[in-house]
């Protein structure tokens, strides 16, 4: 009797731990995403004070907010990965605990257009970062067509290979339980 009531203590903890860690996890999505728009909203009226007084300068800065966004729709997706991942653990234990919560969708309570939609927020988040790295990748482009200067191609092939090293190097390494390293 004692171990069932154990048992049952560890599985309830366990999905308390998954679903806090969850909600952290969608917290910490918006205060990043919060960071990095201060960053590239910075970066924007930088480039546009220096578009016309110095196309070095207003390429670095437009190179620098193409990283910026990068990092910030990657930093989204690792944010959407580890969110999944702790709604993963708790639609697991939730049966046991609370029966199912999540697993569960409602009909939609007002139809028509002004009604709810079922959409993802942060997939919308994502959406919108990677929209900003497309207006990014537009303006260096045009910086490096407009203004072709030695200095403007090395600005922007040292971008490019950072941000290949970003994408290579940026990821979470994985280790299974009890791996060393």
């Amino acid at each position: 009797m004692k171990d069932k009531s154990l048992e049952r203590e560890k599985i309830i903890k366990k999905y308390e731990v998954a679903n806090d860690t969850r909600k952290f996890e969608i917290d910490l999505f918006w205060k990043r995403s919060l960071f990095f728009w201060g960053f590239i909203a910075s970066v924007f009226v930088g480039y546009a004070y220096f578009y016309d007084k110095n196309p070095v300068i207003s390429t670095l800065i437009a190179n620098f907010g193409l990283v910026c966004s990068l990092c910030w729709t990657l930093a989204n997706r690792g944010s959407k990965y580890w969110q999944e991942n702790w709604e993963i653990h708790v639609t697991k234990i939730e049966d046991q605990v609370t029966g199912p919560l999540y697993k569960i969708n409602n009909p939609r309570l007002k139809k028509g257009f002004w009604g709810a939609w079922r959409y993802s927020v942060s997939k919308l988040a994502i959406a919108l970062s990677d929209y900003v790295i497309l207006i990014w990748v537009f303006i260096v482009v045009t910086q490096v067509v407009s203004y072709m200067s030695i200095e403007v191609l090395l600005i922007t092939v040292f971008t490019v290979i950072y941000s290949m090293l970003i994408l290579i190097k940026g990821r979470t390494n994985i280790k299974k339980v009890g791996e060393n390293g």
